[in-house]
């Protein structure tokens, strides 16, 4: 993934992998910097009951 600043805009460019696990083709994203509130460098807190798999949700 790069990360690049351009007229205004956060572009994201996804390697060909990341594309195919966003299941999007779209290689190119456009984010203006007016939608951003905060941007952190944070790792997020996760634990193994956050695992995602099919058939585990529980309402």
């Amino acid at each position: 993934m790069n990360l690049s600043i351009v007229d205004d805009k956060l572009q994201i460019e996804f390697t060909l992998k990341e594309q195919l696990l966003a299941v999007r083709l779209n290689k190119l994203w456009q984010i203006s910097l007016a939608h951003i509130v905060q941007v952190t460098t944070a790792e997020p807190e996760s634990n193994w009951r956050e695992l995602r798999a099919p058939g585990s949700f529980r309402p």
